[in-house]
């Protein structure tokens, strides 16, 4: 995401945060609408707070399939949960926990949100700075993640990646057979995830495991 004026000022919240908070916002602002934005937005709305999801997709979870967006849309709306679809944030003022405002635009018109709280939940970045994999010769997407090929190669010792640092979806179980598979090929059997990748990086260097 671009930076947006004013976001970094606000100390926003992250999934992190809001999961540590000592009080319901009495209205919590939420930028994105993917699975940790939803999942919170609908918490934090039984608990009591006033919530408003901000994306800037055409749809909830905009990776799913269509029907799935509309039914999770429909849902949230009746628990009394503001969507805003289409949405461009173009400034941020105030602070998190005390007072915000996130002027968006949404289909040419610009409006003013003000709320208690603001949560960013627009993605994470994988944790792959800082630790010296220039030096093992591992490489790296554009985004960050580390590069991983599509089968073991068990002559040689490598670099295994597993989660989201391998860029695997983010899901706590996806991270989990990313652990089966690699822990599959060090005990000399021949796995590959389920999406036909397996996370491994093929060294010759001692054996290195690279977790999210």
């Amino acid at each position: 995401m671009e930076a947006i004026p004013g976001l970094a000022e606000a100390l926003p919240l992250t999934h992190i945060e809001a999961l540590e908070l000592g009080q319901v916002p009495e209205h919590l602002l939420v930028v994105g609408g993917g699975y940790i934005g939803v999942e919170l937005s609908q918490a934090m709305r039984r608990f009591g707070s006033k919530v408003t999801v901000i994306d800037r997709n055409g749809r909830l979870m905009s990776k799913e399939d269509p029907d799935v967006c509309d039914a999770l849309h429909s849902l949230l709306a009746d628990e009394g949960i503001d969507i805003l679809l289409n949405a461009r944030i173009k400034r941020v003022s105030g602070k998190s926990g005390d007072t915000v405002g996130v002027v968006v635009e949404q289909n040419g018109i610009e409006k003013v949100l003000n709320g208690s709280h603001v949560l960013v939940a627009t993605g994470r970045h994988p944790n792959t700075e800082g630790l010296g994999l220039e030096l093992t010769g591992v490489e790296l997407t554009e985004r960050g993640y580390i590069k991983v090929n599509e089968r073991p190669a068990d002559h040689r010792a490598g670099v295994w990646a597993i989660g989201e640092v391998a860029g695997s979806p983010q899901f706590t179980h996806i991270s989990i057979d990313d652990f089966r598979v690699v822990h599959a090929n060090l005990t000399g059997r021949n796995r590959a995830t389920r999406a036909g990748k397996s996370h491994i990086v093929c060294l010759p260097t001692p054996n290195l495991l690279v977790s999210a």
